[in-house]
């Protein structure tokens, strides 16, 4: 990245920050909420809260695994090292 100009690297900071969250936030979150709705609508009283808690929980922990690769002295594997 160091032979990319501010504005490029900049580019690059928000369009990965934005992809992130429409992955995680609006994706993940919303289609776990959604399926667990549906799946306890019926049955739970409070349907709408456990299934945007879950949601957000499901995505966060997914979020935090995402990210465990960047944290220092953690083994980074690649399909090379494998074989």
């Amino acid at each position: 990245m160091g032979q990319l100009s501010f504005g490029q690297r900049a580019l690059v900071v928000v369009f990965s920050a934005v992809t992130e969250e429409l992955i995680f936030r609006l994706g993940i979150a919303t289609a776990v909420a959604a399926l667990t709705f549906f799946l306890i609508r019926k049955s739970a009283t409070q349907a709408a809260l456990v299934s945007i808690g879950s949601g957000i929980l499901v995505a966060s922990v997914l979020f935090g695994l995402a990210h465990v690769g960047n944290l220092p002295d953690v083994p980074h594997h690649t399909s090379a090292q494998s074989h």
